[in-house]
């Protein structure tokens, strides 16, 4: 089991990400979008689960709480225009966790028909759109997007 820790081991530092002060955007994906079985985080999950999920931290890596999540696209045939907050998961995914839950049904591949968003409290964008994949595999129904800041 993954496990989320708000604190440092002793005589640790935080290291900050790498910045761009260039980037158009505050807040960037850590990385490309991850598929993963969602029972690493829900340890009592079935494979009838589906969803999007991960956490936001600043530059030196801790919690950034508060911020808007926006999930939009297509997910089986329907639109899906949804918002949660960045803390709203924090039992599974960390202090800084979201997650947004597209199916406890039957999960199914799609491609390139969904994307997150962070934004401010005035819904003014503070991330690019990140567009992801979703996949009917029992180990790839999680798709798991952290993102930090890089400015």
């Amino acid at each position: 089991m993954v496990e989320a820790t708000d604190t440092l081991p002793q005589g640790e530092t935080p290291t900050p990400y790498a910045t761009d002060p260039n980037a158009e955007f505050a807040f960037a994906p850590k990385s490309d979008p991850v598929a993963m079985a969602n029972t690493v985080f829900h340890t009592d999950g079935t494979c009838n689960w589906q969803g999007v999920a991960g956490q936001v931290v600043d530059i030196q890596g801790r919690p950034v709480l508060g911020l808007m999540i926006h999930l939009s696209g297509y997910y089986n045939g329907k639109r899906i225009d949804q918002t949660t907050l960045s803390g709203g998961a924090q039992e599974w995914y960390g202090k800084s966790g979201y997650e947004f839950v597209l199916s406890t049904e039957t999960p199914i591949d799609s491609t390139a028909q969904l994307s997150v968003q962070l934004t401010d409290t005035a819904y003014v964008a503070i991330s690019d759109k990140i567009v992801f994949n979703t996949y009917s595999d029992c180990s790839k129904n999680l798709i798991l997007i952290n993102f930090q800041q890089v400015k």
